[in-house]
């Protein structure tokens, strides 16, 4: 139901002037780091719970999900380990070894018939540049770390030509930006207009830690408010935490497929 946004993987060793920095810098030496990193490789467990409004202001759990994200023809696939705290069932795990082996054949095949693999990432940093116009908000402290705050409004007159540029802005994005390192140390997209059926309102929270001398997302964390059809409608939130970071093929000791 809901798209995770891509990683940034990035480098905590730069730092800004002592001097306050535009908003357009900030966002440019952060996708600086990103690019700077973005070959380095891990995996991770991934741990999910989705929760759903019950009308009167509380919520009914309705499902824990555990996942091993590993890599798989070279890139990040998530496997399904455990679902609400236990093993899978016979029938489940079965599903689960032939999509893994489904999307392990689907990516031999796009990796034989073309010379160059093209990435889209939904949602990224470097967006904020093309799409939006930002500005400086001021300095908080955020995740115990000093920040300066960035706000993002979607450009007007400007025409979305791909799905993930037409994604991108149907939200109002805040961005932190540590002042020491020149990342993200927090993020929030907040839809504003109808996005595939996500209704205004929907926000997603991620929060970014050095982890491994690296820059990772360890949360993130939807509130969502999303139409099915006309008649089906569903509150909720859909919880991530990200854990046991480490290099693929250096520290891992998740099977490589």
């Amino acid at each position: 139901m809901i798209r995770l946004f891509s990683l940034w993987l990035v480098f905590a060793a730069v730092s800004f002037p002592q001097e306050t920095p535009t908003a357009q810098r900030l966002i440019e030496r952060a996708v600086e780091i990103h690019k700077a990193e973005a070959n380095v490789k891990f995996t991770w467990r991934e741990e999910q719970e989705q929760v759903h409004s019950d009308g009167k202001g509380g919520w009914q759990p309705v499902f824990k999900r555990s996942f091993d994200v590993i890599m798989l023809q070279g890139d990040t696939y998530k496997k399904l380990v455990l679902l609400d705290g236990k093993p899978l069932n016979a029938k489940t795990q079965k599903k689960v070894d032939a999509d893994l082996a489904k999307t392990r054949e689907e990516r031999k095949k796009q990796q034989k018939s073309s010379v160059l693999r093209k990435r889209l990432s939904v949602g990224d940093t470097e967006q904020l540049l093309k799409l939006f116009d930002n500005k400086l908000a001021g300095e908080e402290v955020v995740e115990g770390r000093a920040t300066w705050k960035v706000e993002s409004e979607p450009k007007a007159g400007i025409t979305a030509v791909t799905p993930a540029e037409k994604s991108a802005m149907s939200s109002r994005r805040t961005t932190w930006f540590d002042k020491d390192a020149g990342v993200p140390v927090k993020r929030i997209d907040l839809t504003i207009r109808v996005n595939d059926g996500f209704q205004p309102g929907t926000e997603v929270a991620m929060t970014y830690a050095p982890v491994r001398e690296q820059w990772l997302m360890t949360s993130l964390i939807a509130r969502f408010d999303v139409k099915f059809a006309k008649v089906v409608r569903v509150r909720g939130e859909d919880r991530h935490q990200m854990l046991d970071y480490k290099r693929f093929e250096v520290e891992s000791t998740l099977k490589p497929e």
